[in-house]
């Protein structure tokens, strides 16, 4: 039975993708270089809804052309709902920060580890915790500071450089599926009167 697990053992070795210490402290170097510009403009830019023209263009230094065409169809969705919302009706649009866990977005950020259980896919999370300070609050006060945890999900592009591909919110949420769910809603169902 021993003999038949080392068996067993051995082939699972020889199965699954082994990445050398230096292979990781590569990737680890590289996802920095995207995740610390990344949420530098995001603190810059506190209480962005839903990223301009010129803002995606911006972004597109760190994340995956994908997520910047859904930003995109989203601004493009949100405009129609606009036009289409009955007067007297608020319109379906986003509020709030975008790019981050909490509506009124985030004064800063702490990393965690990457995590490399999908580096042979070329895809690799790294677990960030925001902290928002809202300052009318007194140092200590419970309600002056709120922290909440995000992950980023980073794809390598063409062996060159890790993007943002989506972004993991404490809700349970990510940004790709909230986008998506936006573009695809029925404006009319959201839409409510001011």
């Amino acid at each position: 039975m021993q003999s038949v697990l080392k068996v067993i053992f051995a082939l699972l070795i020889c199965i699954v993708p082994q990445f050398s210490m230096a292979e990781e402290i590569t990737a680890t170097d590289s996802i920095f270089k995207t995740a610390q510009p990344f949420y530098s403009w995001v603190l810059a830019h506190p209480r962005i809804a839903m990223p301009s023209k010129k803002e995606r263009a911006e972004l597109t230094k760190f994340m995956t052309p994908e997520l910047i065409r859904l930003m995109k169809d989203a601004q493009s969705a949100e405009k129609c709902y606009a036009k289409i919302t009955p007067k007297g009706n608020k319109p379906m649009m986003f509020e709030g920060a975008l790019l981050v866990g909490n509506y009124e977005g985030a004064t800063e950020v702490a990393y965690g580890e990457p995590k490399f259980e999908r580096l042979s896919e070329g895809i690799v999370t790294l677990p960030v915790t925001l902290v928002y300070i809202e300052r009318q609050y007194p140092k200590a006060h419970r309600f002056r500071a709120v922290t909440w945890n995000d992950v980023l999900e980073l794809r390598l592009q063409g062996n060159k450089k890790w993007l943002i591909y989506d972004i993991h919110f404490s809700s349970d949420e990510s940004l790709r599926t909230l986008l998506k769910g936006f573009i695809g809603a029925d404006s009319q169902r959201y839409a409510v009167p001011n």
